[in-house]
C-alpha cells in the first residue's frame, strides 16, 4: 500500500469503518488524526477523548494517544472464542507505528 491509496481508501463516501482495508490504511498512516473541520467524520468523536483518528481506533489527548475502541462485554466473549489472544485495549497508550 502507498500513501495516495491510503488516503483513497480513507476518504472514500460511505466509508465502514470494520473493514479491514479501512483498518489497513489507517495503519499505514499511523492513524492520521480528524479535524474539526471534517464534518463527515466529526461524530466519531467522543469523550474522554478530544480528538479521533479516521478509523475511530485511536483517540488522542494533551497526555498521548490512546486506544479508543470499547466493545460490550458480550462482543468482547463473541471474539475471544475466536481469538483466544484478544483483548480490549480502550484507554490503553498507542504507541505509534513500531
Amino acid at each position: 500500500m502507498n500513501e495516495e491509496l491510503a488516503w483513497y481508501i480513507l476518504n472514500m463516501d460511505g466509508n465502514n469503518y470494520a473493514l479491514s482495508d479501512v483498518e489497513e490504511a489507517c495503519k499505514f498512516l499511523d492513524h492520521p488524526e480528524l479535524k474539526e473541520d471534517d464534518e463527515r467524520n466529526y461524530h466519531l468523536w467522543a469523550l474522554p477523548f478530544q480528538r479521533r483518528c479516521y478509523c475511530g481506533a485511536i483517540g488522542y489527548t494533551e497526555n498521548g494517544r490512546y486506544y479508543a475502541n470499547v466493545l460490550p462485554p458480550e462482543r468482547v466473549a463473541l471474539v475471544q472464542k475466536f481469538f483466544p489472544k484478544y483483548r480490549n485495549r480502550f484507554g490503553e497508550e498507542y504507541k505509534g507505528k513500531p
